[in-house]
């Protein structure tokens, strides 16, 4: 984490939200923030700009080729399944959107302008 906390009391998430080996630092430059919503194995307080960049600059200089190509294929796995994830969740509300009245994709699509074909008589 960097620059904020985690799941604010709004939306509150009381179990563990990080994969069971996953070590989790957290840089903020507020010292209150640091783990303030879940545990952290290390928490900085430090400029999260600065720091990134220190740190993009130390793992350039001992990052392997294989190292590289291996981070590429996890960057695009995880893209790849976080696209499917929200086309999903897209055609779920897609399919709710009629079934139950002013459904919140209902909503949210008038607001940003996507609903358009069918629904002249909304406007």
């Amino acid at each position: 984490m960097c620059g904020t906390y985690l799941l604010p009391e709004v939306f509150p998430e009381l179990g563990t939200i990080f994969a069971p080996d996953a070590k989790v630092i957290h840089i903020d430059l507020n010292a209150y923030e640091i783990a303030k919503n879940h545990p952290v194995d290390m928490g900085l307080v430090s400029d999260p700009k600065s720091t990134l960049a220190k740190l993009a600059s130390a793992l350039e200089a001992v990052i392997t080729l294989a190292q590289q190509a291996a981070a590429r294929v996890r960057t695009a796995e995880i893209a790849k399944a976080k696209e499917t994830k929200r086309s999903s969740q897209l055609e779920r509300d897609k399919a709710l959107r009629d079934a139950v009245p002013l459904h919140f994709s209902r909503f949210y699509g008038r607001i940003d302008g996507s609903i358009t074909s069918g629904d002249d008589h909304l406007r």
